[in-house]
């Protein structure tokens, strides 16, 4: 016999993150009634990146990462100016008291000559 009406049962399953199930039951004399219902609760993935710690002032890094459901993903590039080394051996050349062999130095940079260009009177300076 179909649809009598003479009773009720409902009953509820829910799970939360796949382990913990509840289970409720309502039995009333109203007709026969089923209801199912789950919940899945989903995290997104770890996103994990390298530390782009620059040795000298001329260089620099970035880095940049993203995560959801779907998946996670990252980039980063690096980079250093066309000046670095000879800024750095000019710097190494001032901290040993080479300062004439610094100044020497500095003033080959493409830095130093785009300053020049600018400001002639720069080319007048004599490296001691």
């Amino acid at each position: 016999m179909v649809g009598s009406g003479n009773s009720r049962n409902l009953n509820a399953n829910e799970a939360i993150s796949g382990s913990d199930a509840r289970s409720h039951n309502d039995n009333r004399s109203q007709g026969n009634t089923t209801s199912v219902s789950y919940r899945t609760e989903r995290n997104a993935p770890p996103v994990y990146l390298g530390a782009i710690a620059p040795t000298v002032s001329c260089a620099g890094g970035l880095n940049a990462g993203a995560s959801s459901q779907g998946g996670s993903g990252a980039f980063g590039f690096t980079w250093i100016s066309a000046d670095c080394k000879q800024t750095v051996a000019g710097q190494n050349m001032a901290a040993i008291g080479e300062t004439r062999m610094a100044c020497e130095i500095f003033r080959q940079t493409d830095g130093f000559k785009r300053a020049a260009r600018r400001n002639p009177a720069l080319n007048e300076i004599a490296c001691r």
